[in-house]
């Protein structure tokens, strides 16, 4: 996978569950996208990285991702 957008729905390439990318790191001006690009790049991810959230059970989980290591789940 080369590029993300947000809504895309992918998964590890390890396999895993199907997660929604929700957020792009990096070049936003807008204070909210900051502070989650700011935390992101402070858990050691990189601008271009994505953020995904999926749900294990009833718990949503999130996390960073590096696009390299995710594929787009073909929508049906």
């Amino acid at each position: 996978m080369e590029k993300a957008n947000v809504g895309d729905v992918v998964i590890l390439k390890s396999g895993g569950p199907k997660m929604t990318v929700t957020h792009i790191i990096g070049g936003h001006t807008e204070p909210q996208y900051r502070m989650l690009d700011h935390a992101c790049l402070v858990k050691g991810c990189q601008n271009g990285d994505v953020v995904c959230e999926w749900f294990n059970g009833s718990e949503r989980k999130q996390d960073c991702f590096k696009i390299a290591t995710l594929e787009e789940v073909p929508k049906e």
